[in-house]
This record gives C-alpha cells, structure tokens and sequence, in this order.
C-alpha cells in the first residue's frame, strides 16, 4: 500500500505539473489563474445549454431527465478525450524498465497508473458533469440527499471509462506487440475501434430524445451505462439501495479495470522492450531537397509514427464526418413535417459542432511539445521560425481539410439547404479550422512540454492542448447557445444568415488576430524554448 500511494502521488505530480509548473513563480500564478477562469467559463457554457435541455423537458413534465443528457455526454467526452490514451499509459511508457528493475508488485505499478489515469478523467468528467448536477436542482426541489449523492458520484463516474479504456489498449497491444509494423497496425485497430465505440454511443444518442419522451428510460442505456441508471434513480428517488449498487458496480468497474491490465502488462511491455527489428542494410542515398519539403515529411513521419498523437488529431475530423450525416438525415427527416423546429436549426448544430470538433485536439497544440528534446536539433538548423511554423500549421491543413470538405458536402447534399446555408456550411468550418490551427500552435509554444516519459504526456495531459480545446470549444458553442437560448429576440432583428455573416467575420478576426500574435509573440516564445 505504502508504494501505490508514493507512485500514486508521484504520478499525481507528473500530471499537476504539466499544468502548472514554471521556472517563474508568476508565471505560475497566472498559469494557474488563466486555467481556472477557462474551467469557470466551460462550465457555465454548459450550464446554459443543459439549461435550454432542461426547457424541453419540463414541457413533458420530466425536467430531471437533463441529469441523463449531462451524465451521457460527460462519458461520451470524456472517452472522446482519454479512451485512446490506456495504450502508452500502461504498455508503451518509457519508465516500465526503471520500475521493473525495482522492488515493487507489478500490482502495486498498474493501480498508481490507473489512478493517474482516473484523475485526467476525473478532471475532464467534472467539467461537463457538474454544471448538470446544478441545473438538475435548479429545475428540480432541493434533497439533501440528493446532493450529497451527486457530490460522491463525481468520484465514481469515471471507472465506466477507465474500464473501456483498459480493454481497448489491452485489446488492440495484443494484437499488435508481436508485430513488425507495430504502430500502424495500432493505429488503424485503435481508430476501428474508437470508431464503432463513438458511432454506437452516438446512434443511442439521436434517438435519446424521443425514447425519453414515449416511453422513459430506453433499455440499452440501462444495459450498457447500469451506473448512470442506478444513479439517477438513486438522486431522483432518493434510494439507498440504488446508490449502495451504483457504488458496487463502479467499484466493480475499477477492479475489471485493474484486472485486465495485469494480465497483459508484464508480458506485453516485456516483448515490447526486448523486441528489434531487422532491417536490411542499404546504402546511403545523399539528395537535396527544399527545407520545407523536408520538415513537411519529418511532420508526416512523426504524425504517423506516434499513435497517441494520430489519434488525438484524426478524430475530431472522423467525427466532422459522422456529424454532417447524422445532422443531414435529421434535417431531411424534419423538413416540412415541423414547423416549429425550421431547417436553419439543423444548420446551425451542424456548422458549430463541426467546428468544435475541429478543435478538439488539434494537431498543432501539441506539434512542438511531440519533438521532445528532438526540438532542439529542430532548433538549431539553419532554418527561419516562419518557415517551421508554416510547416506545422500547414501539415494540419492539409490532415484536416479532405474531411471539412466531404463533411460539408455530404451535409448539403443530404439536407434540404438555402444558398446561404450551403455558403455558410463550408466557409466557418473552414475558417475555424485554420483559427483553431494557429491558436493551437501558439499554445504550444507557450506552454510546451519537451520533458515527458510517455506521449500522452506530451500530447493529452498539456496545458496547451486544454486552454486551445477550451478556447476552440467557447469559439464554436458561443453562437449555438445565444441562437437557440435567444431564438425568438435575434430572428427578430437578424436572419439566419445575417447572423452567421456576423459570426464569420468575428471569426476572420480572431484568425487575423492569432496569426499576427504567432508570428510576433510566438517567435519570442520559440526563441526562449
């Protein structure tokens, strides 16, 4: 026990740190500070839009149902944000030979690993979780015990994806640990995967709505999430029991958890630390390119070699995907059989989601910190700082905008759209995507992490990546909350498209004002790093 808390707080510390630490006690401060008025600034952004749920339910007189919406889309989020990072924090970290050569149970390593893993997810899970608890007993009367059971349920909603993430790496390194191609092979099994976990949870999603209005509770969200079932009933019915199994079964989760990573851990980062591959000799080919051909490459060789950082970029864009579908089969279902939900609404959804999920784990918040101590051979070539940014900014692009463009395609071509909206649907996306890439970027070289033992160090536990995916997520929601909170004041004054023209030139702002920061501060901070 004594060694499981001792790596559990140095783990703790390794995490905290990339948040906070700073050679300046100031800049600390104001780190820390900055970080905390984002978190402020989310959750009441979410509190409005659970607020405008909440709405919907009291017209059928079930306004406790929002507590559902919360908790389904806190898991949805948060195994968007950490189901892909499992794989480097127990079977690819660079410390397991340094621990291995110590005195310490394998069973004492795994579990100070899961709670670090548990307190990322812990983190991102109060985020959009608990401005659902407070609009809960907004619209609902107040328990005592209710709130106490929403307090302690904090702690306990993050095993169910703590468990989805243990199998998924556990599944997809068992695959691969043997194989000659490992990382490709990974990252195709971890994107099928990742995949279907988000498409299914998204299919239950579309029709969560009017299950909770015809008949209550759907049966495969008491299948699948037992814990968030058990849990509502025991807040809205104030039942012992209840929260007694929703304690046993998310304890349940944790030790399956712990479980399934032990039986592979050893035998899996054994192989991958001994394992070499033969290559054949060759001889040396000497050529000369242009520099930004070849940074160009050296990011592609990188992106495609990393398979925490593949992921974290490519699905925001898959999602683009899954989203321009799923909206565009709503609008067409809706269009002329309900007046009182107009196709501009479907528009809307699609344009701002989109471009959140474009800012979700953008490449570029993490393309400086991924070189590790490689940055400074990077840095000291003969080659200008404008032409290394352009060369990250511009890999993302060209990542990225293949799946803007089908996106917006098959949305338009699927739902009945105007001129304006078809307009409107390629442009902002776009545009964001550009935006959301250069703030990225100059995150990054603000707050860069060179100094990490594993990828998802660099890549997902970043202040970088958190104040870009806040930002970006402020950015695109901004307007979908004022337009749905404030339909009926800004119909009256705007049209739909005089609205989003307005919302497109503040995003043509925002990109003028990043770019000319990048290529100013940024260069300072690329100077000082």
């Amino acid at each position: 026990m004594k060694n499981i808390i001792n790596l559990s707080i140095i783990y703790f510390k390794q995490t905290l740190s990339q948040f906070f630490r700073s050679k300046k006690r100031k800049s600390t401060l104001s780190n820390t500070f900055f970080m905390l008025a984002i978190f402020v600034i989310v959750m009441l952004a979410m509190g409005f839009a659970y607020m405008g749920s909440a709405e919907q339910f009291s017209a059928i007189g079930h306004p406790e149902y929002v507590l559902v919406i919360g908790l389904m889309l806190s898991a949805f989020l948060v195994l968007m944000m950490t189901v892909y990072d499992s794989q480097n924090q127990y079977y690819k970290n660079k410390d397991y030979d340094l621990l291995a050569s110590l005195p310490i149970k394998n069973y004492s390593i795994i579990t100070a690993k899961y709670l670090s893993s548990y307190f990322v997810s812990f983190f991102y899970g109060l985020l959009i979780a608990f401005p659902a608890y407070v609009v809960y007993f907004i619209v609902c009367p107040l328990n005592i015990v209710a709130i106490i059971y929403s307090i302690l349920s904090l702690f306990f909603i993050p095993t169910f994806t703590q468990l989805v993430g243990s199998v998924l790496a556990y599944i997809v390194s068992l695959i691969t640990y043997k194989m000659t191609n490992k990382k490709i092979v990974s990252n195709i099994l971890t994107v099928v995967l990742t995949i279907g976990l988000i498409a299914f949870i998204y299919i239950g999603n579309s029709n969560l709505m009017r299950d909770l209005f015809i008949g209550g509770f759907p049966l495969w969200i008491k299948i699948v999430f037992p814990h968030i079932f058990l849990l509502f009933s025991a807040i809205t019915a104030g039942s012992f029991l209840d929260f007694f199994f929703f304690i046993a079964i998310t304890m349940a989760f944790a030790m399956v958890s712990i479980g399934i990573i032990t039986i592979g851990y050893k035998k899996i980062n054994s192989s991958l630390s001994s394992s070499s591959t033969k290559k054949k000799n060759k001889p040396l080919i000497y050529r000369t390119d242009k520099p930004f051909s070849s940074l160009l490459r050296k990011e592609a060789k990188t992106f495609f070699n990393s398979p925490t950082y593949f992921i974290n970029a490519i699905i925001g864009p898959i999602m683009v995907i899954i989203l321009s579908i799923s909206m565009g089969i709503g609008a067409k279902d809706v269009f002329g059989t309900d007046a009182s939900f107009p196709s501009e609404f479907f528009a809307t959804m699609y344009i701002c989601f989109s471009s959140m999920c474009l800012g979700i784990g953008v490449p570029t918040s993490a393309s400086i910190s991924i070189e590790g101590q490689k940055f400074y051979t990077l840095k000291s070539l003969p080659i200008s700082i404008n032409k290394i940014l352009n060369t990250k900014l511009f890999f993302n692009l060209i990542l990225s905008l293949p799946f803007v463009l089908v996106g917006s395609t098959i949305y338009v071509c699927i739902a009945p759209c105007s001129v304006c909206e078809i307009v409107l649907a390629y442009l902002i996306p776009l545009l964001s995507m550009v935006t959301f890439s250069v703030l990225g970027l100059l995150c990054n070289l603000k707050w860069p992490k060179l100094n990490w033992t594993s990828e998802s160090q660099a890549v997902k536990q970043s202040l970088s990546l958190f104040v870009s995916m806040m930002i970006s997520m402020l950015i695109s929601l901004l307007p979908f909350i004022l337009y749905f909170s404030l339909f009926d004041e800004i119909s009256s004054v705007l049209s739909f498209a005089q609205y989003f023209s307005i919302y497109l030139a503040f995003i043509v702002l925002l990109l003028i004002l990043f770019t000319t920061l990048l290529y100013t501060y940024g260069k300072k901070l690329y100077r000082k790093i």
